[in-house]
């Protein structure tokens, strides 16, 4: 976020589109039926992210000078075989997107 301040100008506008898909995906691996359709490798390159993700990236981008003009935030359930090591064969996770507009102090 420090960068935000040097790049965006007073009044300039940040946007953030964001989601929990990694951490969805990290949680469903957890179910070996699940885990072991990934990708070999592929659960060791996702993040872990709290579980208040959407609260904390709105604090994090209020404490770092910016006031906040929109928000919202959908849940999503998509099937793919992106991930899957068996082409055609979907997995389904459900995440939430998040969107934030907010404008520098």
């Amino acid at each position: 976020m420090q960068w935000t301040l040097e790049a965006l100008v007073k009044g300039g506008m940040l946007i953030i589109l964001d989601t929990d898909l990694e951490c969805q995906i990290l949680r469903s691996a957890e179910n070996p039926e699940y885990g072991n359709k990934l990708i070999r490798g592929y659960k060791e390159t996702l993040v872990e992210i709290e579980d208040k993700f959407c609260e904390t990236l709105i604090q994090d981008v209020r404490d770092t000078g910016f006031n906040i003009s929109h928000f919202d935030f959908h849940k999503y359930e998509d099937e793919t075989d992106a991930y899957s090591q068996y082409p055609g064969d979907n997995l389904s996770i459900k995440f939430i997107g998040l969107e934030i507009i907010a404008n520098k102090v």
